[in-house]
């Protein structure tokens, strides 16, 4: 398919100049350029438009009306949106900076990002993030939350991801696992109150001398304020001065301290097989020279927190 063709006639309409190509399918297509004078990203899904499950175009309309509707500092300002030929497209701010993750690796962050800046904005981002369903009145958001913001139980996540996971640790740890599990759905599927990036790591965090900026909300949504904070803290753990700073201060912000514990205990849980399965297989050789070290730091919290029950 010729995607730039496909969307020409968008881009002219935009006056959108195309300068830097990203992705070209299957699902997305990503292309950088001028719009107005500013850089800008343009992002359309490319699945099929016969596909009755078309995930791409799902995400891009929660992104547009997120981005559109969020009254958020530190995201993409929201530049247009609509529809070409069954395909869905956004336009956005191309932030400045880089993004920070080490090498080819999703997982690991580029030790520089771990300052005391990054850390005090990372902890007023989430907060001011976390508090949006209760500062945010516009109607947008009212219509972002009703359409595209949709909570999920704990029996849904734990299906996605700790379903396959005994022959990686062992029918004796899952067991507890499992335990853990079936006795925190009340707490779980009651505390989705707040909005959450849900990929809160270092591809989407981009850093420009001391401007900061978060992209790629294609999976905001409501959430539980551990799920974005675990992903973060996880993947400081070569850095543990860091990331006892960062649990500290933001624990002590949490109007219930034990219902967070038992939250990020869940999440630590959950967050750490998922990574487990990702690091057994890791081919990227920036992963792979701490892959031992990340499975060690991985299985010794969950063990710390099923032998603790939840009390972080």
């Amino acid at each position: 398919m010729d995607y730039q063709n496909t969307f020409q006639s968008v881009f002219d309409d935009l006056n959108f100049s195309p300068t830097k190509m990203f992705r070209e399918g299957p699902r997305f297509f990503v292309v950088g350029g001028t719009y107005k004078g500013e850089k800008a990203i343009f992002k359309a899904d490319v699945e099929d438009p016969k596909d009755g499950n078309r995930r791409a175009y799902l995400k891009l309309r929660r992104e547009a009306a997120f981005l559109d509707s969020g009254e958020l500092s530190h995201i993409p300002a929201f530049y247009a949106k609509g529809d070409q030929e069954g395909f869905f497209w956004l336009l956005e701010e191309w932030v400045p900076g880089e993004s920070q993750e080490m090498g080819d690796s999703t997982f690991l962050i580029k030790d520089s990002f771990f300052t005391q800046d990054n850390l005090d904005f990372c902890l007023e981002f989430l907060t001011v993030l976390h508090q949006m369903p209760q500062e945010n009145k516009s109607p947008k958001f009212k219509e972002f939350k009703e359409k595209f913001s949709k909570r999920y139980s704990l029996k849904d996540y734990a299906g996605l991801i700790a379903s396959d996971k005994e022959k990686l640790v062992g029918k004796k740890l899952m067991d507890k696992v499992d335990d853990f599990i079936d006795r925190r759905h009340g707490i779980f599927d009651s505390n989705q109150k707040v909005i959450a990036h849900h990929e809160f790591y270092a591809p989407h965090i981009f850093v420009s001398g001391d401007e900061f900026s978060v992209i790629d909300w294609e999976n905001v949504g409501w959430g539980n304020p551990a799920y974005d904070f675990a992903e973060l803290w996880i993947r400081s753990f070569s850095h543990p001065d860091f990331q006892g700073e960062l649990l500290a201060r933001f624990r002590d912000i949490q109007e219930d301290k034990d219902v967070f514990d038992q939250l990020l205990s869940l999440e630590v849980v959950l967050q750490g097989l998922g990574n487990l399965k990702y690091f057994k297989v890791a081919d990227i050789p920036e992963e792979q020279k701490v892959a031992e070290e990340v499975r060690t730091f991985l299985r010794t919290n969950i063990d710390r927190v099923l032998a603790k029950d939840g009390r972080f």
